[in-house]
C-alpha cells in the first residue's frame, strides 16, 4: 500500500467509494473542522480520578485529554496515557535485544483498538476510558452484537464499522478473526491475575481491567 498513489490507496483502503469520501475515513484521518460538520460533538475521553468512584474524589480528576484530530491521532496519545498507569520493566532475551509489548499491553491495546473501531459515532453518547486508582475502565456507545458467552465461546467477528476494522488491520493493529476477547482476558492475567469485567447493555459495552491483585 504504501507503493500506490494517493488516489488508488484511498479507493484500496474504501476510505473514499464510488467517488465519495466514506465517514469511517472522515473520523480515521479526517481533519477535525471537517469531522465536526457531520459529527459535532466528535471526541473520545479520558479522565484520570484520584479515587475510586468519584463520590471520593478530590478534586473530581486530576487530568482529561485534549480534543484530537482523529482516530488515528486519538489512538496514539489514548495508549501512550494508558500504558503509563502500568508498570513495564526493562527486560532483554537471551541474544541480548529488549522484550517488546507484554502481553498485559497488548491487552489494554485490544481494548483500545475494539472501542475505536466498534463504536457507536452517530450515539449522542461518547466512548470514554477513566482511569481510577484500582481499575481502568472502557466505556463504549453500542452493545455487544451477540450475548457475551457466545462470543467467548467462538471465533466470531461482527465488526460495526467493516471500514474502520480494515483500516486498523491494514497497520496490524487488529487482526479481524475475532481473537480479541482472548487478547484482553490471557493478557490481563499475566499482570495482575485477573481478568478484565465485560458489561454489556442494549446500548453500551463496559470493559474493566482491575489494577488491585486478583
Amino acid at each position: 500500500y504504501n507503493e500506490m498513489k494517493q488516489d488508488e490507496f484511498l479507493v484500496k483502503t474504501q476510505i473514499v467509494v464510488d467517488g465519495n469520501l466514506t465517514f469511517a475515513g472522515l473520523l480515521f484521518l479526517g481533519n477535525r473542522d471537517a469531522i465536526f460538520r457531520h459529527f459535532p460533538d466528535f471526541r473520545i475521553d479520558l479522565i484520570e480520578v484520584p479515587a475510586t468512584s468519584y463520590a471520593n474524589a478530590k478534586p473530581r480528576y486530576t487530568y482529561r485529554l485534549g480534543e484530537q484530530e482523529n482516530i488515528w491521532e486519538y489512538y496514539f496519545t489514548l495508549f501512550e496515557r494508558i500504558t503509563q498507569k502500568v508498570d513495564q520493566p526493562f527486560q532483554m532475551t537471551k541474544g541480548g535485544f529488549a522484550i517488546g509489548d507484554y502481553p498485559y499491553v497488548e491487552a489494554l491495546r485490544e481494548g483500545l483498538v475494539n472501542l475505536l473501531m466498534h463504536n457507536d459515532y452517530f450515539s449522542p453518547a461518547k466512548p470514554r476510558i477513566r482511569i481510577f486508582t484500582d481499575r481502568i475502565e472502557y466505556f463504549n456507545p453500542g452493545g455487544f452484537p451477540k450475548p457475551l458467552e457466545e462470543l467467548l465461546k467462538a471465533d466470531y467477528s461482527i465488526p460495526r464499522n467493516p471500514i474502520l476494522a480494515k483500516l486498523f488491520r491494514f497497520v496490524k493493529l487488529s487482526e479481524n478473526i475475532g481473537f480479541g476477547f482472548d487478547k484482553m482476558i490471557k493478557g490481563w492475567q499475566t499482570y495482575r491475575n485477573s481478568v478484565p469485567k465485560f458489561t454489556s447493555g442494549i446500548d453500551h459495552v463496559i470493559v474493566t481491567y482491575s489494577l488491585l491483585e486478583g
